[in-house]
């Protein structure tokens, strides 16, 4: 558990949807795949989850601006989460993890967060921040 997480069990964040089953930092094996899914996943594959499910429809969406997306859910958030039995996740929200362990997997979104900030920030090997 992070502090997101506390802060949603306090009721501290306004968009979460109260008595959420929480965790937007996980990662899980897949135990079923609907038939109508196109995915490369395969039963019983470790995935790692990105939790932020936009529409793809809205004008922000159409121009990545993801974060900006009206319709935005995220998974541990405004749906139950890692913390739940099971959860269900879109196709396009799961990347297969391969050679990793479950506890590293779940890292992935963390680990995204710091990237895209070395991104914006335009840090480079060598710089002082």
């Amino acid at each position: 558990m992070i502090g997101t997480d506390l802060h949603i069990c306090k009721g501290e964040t306004p968009h979460a949807t109260h008595n959420v089953t929480i965790g937007h930092e996980f990662s899980g094996y897949v135990e079923a795949i609907h038939a109508s899914t196109s995915t490369t996943a395969k039963l019983g594959d470790l995935v790692c989850i990105d939790p932020n499910v936009p529409c793809h429809k809205c004008t922000f969406c159409r121009t990545q601006k993801y974060h900006l997306c009206p319709h935005l859910w995220c998974i541990g958030v405004t749906c139950d989460g890692g913390m739940a039995k099971h959860v269900v996740v879109p196709a396009s929200s799961i990347y297969v993890a391969t050679g990793i362990p479950p506890e590293v997997a779940s890292l992935a979104e963390p680990l995204s967060c710091v990237v895209h900030a070395v991104d914006t920030g335009c840090v480079k090997s060598g710089d002082r921040v």
